[in-house]
């Protein structure tokens, strides 16, 4: 498949940032010398970009980078003081939740792959990513808490402690890449060289144990039909209580056995689709893509082992909820 570079979305071309499709990875780049400073465009496009990235069944992963020596390093201090000349905080804060949002709520995972400095509102994209990739010597902070400006220190719970957290947003203070790795809060830390590249290894990584095995199934439906697929077994399956009900009290035509494999087979594939989607790729084997990963099994072929495991789950679940054949 060949490279797609989208330059415009919704009528709009863009200034600030580009997408470039490859392999079905997204890989989203800002670029606004000499810093990547955040301007209110910048803001919106970074939000566009990332509901359009929800829009294509053809990404699956995104990489959302930088050029030049620096991620963003927050909200451009011009633009600022223009908002407030002209009385437009709350519109600008607007677009800055609404691009942070995004970020956050991709529907694909994001890896951040950080140089130089993640500020302000840099900090909250990279805290909204799934994965960060840091170069040797980054740093992350909210300096704008020494100029009376909150801004986004919600998001910074997600890669410290409270504590320091709290640290950071009282007084300004930056915590290096090596520092913030201890806490948890980055995947890896690379040299700069080769920060791009390391970013593309995660994501083969990722691809590998994630979406080989299901590329062997005889028809992959795209993400946004399995995630309405998942969001009606889960509604079925909170309704279990009142088919079950209606079975047991003779109110159907449905038998309590036939409903029991009827349920253990809806169970099976409400299970598969939410364990992929939480990530989970049990007996996917990227070294060998002959083997078919058993989690993404059709019903009709499961072992009858494996179909009376799911058979008795659902007696179980029958039992649990208090409900007799009498």
């Amino acid at each position: 498949m060949s490279d797609i570079k989208i330059t415009n979305i919704n009528g709009k071309d863009l200034k600030y940032l580009s997408l470039e499709i490859k392999e079905n990875v997204g890989v989203i780049t800002i670029n606004n010398p000499p810093v990547n400073a955040l301007s209110e465009q910048a803001y919106t496009e970074v939000g566009d970009i990332f509901e359009y990235v929800n829009s294509r069944d053809d990404i699956w992963v995104c990489i959302f980078r930088a050029e030049g020596k620096t991620y963003p390093v927050g909200l451009d201090v011009h633009g600022f003081l223009d908002n407030i000349a002209n009385d437009r905080q709350l519109e600008s804060a607007e677009t800055f939740y609404r691009s942070t949002l995004a970020v956050y709520n991709c529907r694909v995972p994001v890896i951040s792959a950080v140089q130089g400095f993640a500020l302000g509102g840099g900090l909250c994209y990279a805290a909204g990513s799934d994965f960060i990739i840091a170069a040797e010597g980054a740093k992350f902070g909210f300096p704008e808490v020494k100029l009376g400006v909150v801004g986004g220190g919600a998001h910074l719970p997600r890669l410290v402690p409270p504590i320091v957290s709290r640290n950071m947003m009282f007084t300004g203070e930056f915590i290096s890449a090596e520092d913030l790795y201890k806490f948890g809060g980055i995947t890896q830390i690379v040299p700069r060289e080769k920060l791009d590249e390391a970013a593309m290894i995660l994501h083969e990584e990722y691809y590998a144990s994630q979406f080989n095995a299901a590329k062997q199934q005889e028809s992959i439906k795209p993400w946004s039909e399995l995630a309405e697929e998942y969001r009606e077994s889960c509604r079925l399956k909170a309704d279990y209580r009142e088919l079950i009900k209606r079975a047991y009290n003779n109110n159907s035509e449905i038998k309590p056995d036939n409903l029991i494999e009827c349920l253990a087979q809806m169970e099976h594939r409400r299970w598969c689709v939410e364990k992929v989607f939480n990530g989970w790729s049990y007996g996917a084997n990227r070294n060998d893509q002959s083997k078919t990963n058993p989690l993404l099994t059709k019903w009709e072929n499961l072992s009858e082992t494996d179909k009376e495991y799911n058979r008795e789950d659902t007696r179980k679940f029958i039992k649990s909820v208090g409900i007799n054949k009498n």
